[in-house]
């Protein structure tokens, strides 16, 4: 993995202690709509809502100091959780659903993983790092992951596009485009003069 050196403004992020927000909720998935039912996680690991009442139905600690985003897979079948420990790692556990079982890890990042999101045929994911890359994981063939480097600053933001592209955001206040299949960048766009933090795709709707 190459070296990647941030700027000491990125560098000193204030991170709050393991138990100072353990009910706070950084990432809610929808479920699938029979079950009714929320994951969310946090520095206390996922837990299962009912939903709409919001009652607890169990709590699955991850080992993870902490955790940013969850996916769950199109056919329902498994979890992505992402996060790790700043500074140092970046990790990415598949879980069995509704089990939650461990099913594989991947320690690729060196710093936490913020944003992880599947294809949609749900044969492969991407992440989006502290650490400026985004990788990409074809888990079922457990193929080596494509590697993004196109990012000059944290990637908070990944998204499929449609035509199979793949669309980030970050720190250095660009969205790129590109190919997931290579790591090659497609476009840049760097219009924005601070972070950007998310991205949306508009819905397809017949006639546009």
């Amino acid at each position: 993995m190459n070296a990647y050196s941030m700027p000491s403004t990125w560098k000193a992020r204030p991170w709050p202690h393991r138990d100072s927000h353990m009910k706070t909720v950084l990432r809610c998935e929808n479920q699938i709509e029979k079950k009714r039912q929320l994951i969310a996680g946090s520095q206390k690991g996922m837990v299962v809502l009912e939903w709409p009442g919001l009652k607890q139905v169990r709590l699955k600690d991850c080992e993870l100091d902490s955790i940013h985003d969850i996916s769950v897979s199109p056919d329902g079948k498994h979890v992505l959780v992402a996060g790790g420990s700043p500074g140092s790692s970046g990790v990415v556990q598949m879980r069995s659903w509704p089990e939650l079982e461990l099913e594989q890890s991947w320690n690729e990042h060196q710093d936490v993983v913020y944003k992880v999101a599947w294809r949609a045929d749900g044969q492969e994911w991407v992440s989006a790092s502290w650490d400026g890359f985004c990788k990409v994981c074809h888990w079922k063939a457990k193929a080596s992951h494509i590697t993004m480097t196109s990012h000059s600053g944290p990637v908070f933001d990944a998204t499929y596009v449609l035509d199979g592209s793949v669309a980030t955001a970050g720190g250095d206040g660009a969205i790129v485009v590109w190919k997931p299949s290579s790591g090659e960048t497609i476009k840049v766009l760097r219009q924005h003069t601070g972070t950007v933090h998310a991205l949306a795709l508009q819905p397809v709707r017949e006639g546009n």
